[in-house]
């Protein structure tokens, strides 16, 4: 059956104009996911920036005195294209809190292995019989009066010495070695006082977490209240899971527990030395450079009756904390976090909805429009509270574990 000229027309018409609406439908799927798209990534690259450590603990940590920074401080940061740890963290916490819990996490393990240097450098001396036999001291221990010989007493003074200075100068060292790590720390990294710059950072901060080979928590007691660090902790874990890495490097590092163990670092490297020298007394019984293991057995039983009693408390209140955390999530609201400037909490949900559409918990594209966004806040919130609890109990655990030795375990 032949078609009239006016049909044919009216049906080309049609078909141009299903063309038109499926090419502006289709444009505007492509322009929704690269607005997703770009809020993980960097299209301008001095926005990505990392400061060094060796910045962040000058003057015992006063970059982390209050939150206010300037034009000097960002001038800390330069642009980077990788970023070894993220400082996840509330100004709420005291500077001294984040300070100890950092020094500790960079420098412990290098500051270990320096004291273990200097006690074999010592015994070695004490073999070759360059040190003195004796010092002629005595040391009231529970089974009477024992002899303190040279070499213990070497061992025990630079190594607690050698261990100290690892801790809080180690970082100095590696930045003369050329071998300094990289940090992200928004009062760095994120201009404070140009408000250009500063939404343009605050934009990317998705992306400042995608660039992160690790991330450290600094736990305090409002930290999981807080909508900015359950937003950096959340998405840095199920980004990474997502992008195939097994197990997220996350270190959560309670700053309370970290302040209270500053005071027996001492203790710590002491028993160290001793447990050295009871090993090497084994291989060279005859040398008379090193006391009976009998002094070191004595030595080291009171080391733990009174370190003993701090570790359990240690123990408990680690314990008590971890248990107030996973409560917290389990009950966490977007709505109802808090946000210590209420004018960044549309930014923060945007940047919440803007990542779970990327990640695909919610429809693609849906975080441009008003009900998409509340969707993608209640995925957000069901997400926290089921995968929360797991992902702190995952990470957990890592009181003294140190950058450079150990990735985060489950």
């Amino acid at each position: 059956m032949s078609l009239d000229k006016s049909t044919k027309w009216s049906r080309l018409r049609n078909l141009f104009h299903a063309l038109a609406v499926s090419k502006e439908s289709t444009q505007k799927a492509i322009t929704e996911k690269s607005v997703v798209h770009e809020g993980l990534i960097f299209d301008d690259p001095d926005v990505c920036r990392g400061v060094q450590s060796s910045s962040i603990f000058r003057r015992c940590g006063s970059i982390f005195q209050n939150s206010e920074g300037s034009a000097s401080t960002y001038k800390l940061s330069a642009p980077r294209e990788q970023i070894d740890f993220f400082i996840s963290h509330n100004w709420s916490t005291s500077r001294i809190q984040k300070y100890l819990t950092l020094i500790w996490f960079e420098n412990s393990a290098s500051a270990l292995c320096a004291s273990y240097v200097v006690c074999f450098f010592v015994l070695a001396l004490g073999l070759l019989g360059c040190l003195p036999l004796d010092l002629g001291w005595a040391l009231w221990l529970p089974c009477g009066l024992e002899p303190l010989h040279c070499s213990s007493f070497y061992c025990t003074v630079l190594a607690t010495i050698v261990f100290n200075l690892g801790v809080f100068q180690g970082h100095k060292m590696r930045k003369l070695c050329g071998i300094e790590r990289i940090a992200f720390l928004d009062k760095a990294c994120i201009h404070q006082t140009d408000k250009d710059l500063q939404r343009k950072g605050i934009e990317k901060l998705g992306a400042f977490l995608s660039v992160s080979s690790s991330m450290v928590a600094l736990l305090a007691d409002s930290y999981f209240n807080k909508l900015w660090t359950v937003y950096e902790f959340a998405t840095y874990a199920i980004y990474h899971t997502k992008s195939g890495t097994k197990t997220p490097n996350i270190h959560l590092l309670p700053t309370r527990l970290h302040s209270l163990f500053a005071p027996v670092i001492g203790c710590l490297s002491t028993i160290v030395a001793y447990a050295v020298l009871v090993f090497l007394n084994q291989l060279f019984p005859a040398s008379g450079q090193i006391p009976e293991p009998i002094f070191h057995a004595h030595l080291l039983w009171v080391l733990l009756v009174v370190v003993g009693p701090f570790n359990m408390l240690v123990a408990i209140v680690g314990m008590q904390e971890r248990a107030e955390n996973e409560r917290i999530l389990q009950s966490f609201s977007v709505h109802n976090a808090n946000c210590s400037v209420e004018a960044d909490r549309a930014l923060v949900n945007q940047n919440i909805a803007v990542f779970m559409d990327h990640a695909g918990f919610v429809r693609q594209g849906s975080s441009s429009t008003a009900r998409g966004r509340l969707d993608a806040l209640e995925a957000f919130d069901f997400m926290v509270r089921e995968e929360g609890p797991r992902m702190l109990l995952a990470h957990s655990g890592q009181l003294l574990v140190g950058a450079s030795d150990m990735s985060a375990t489950s």
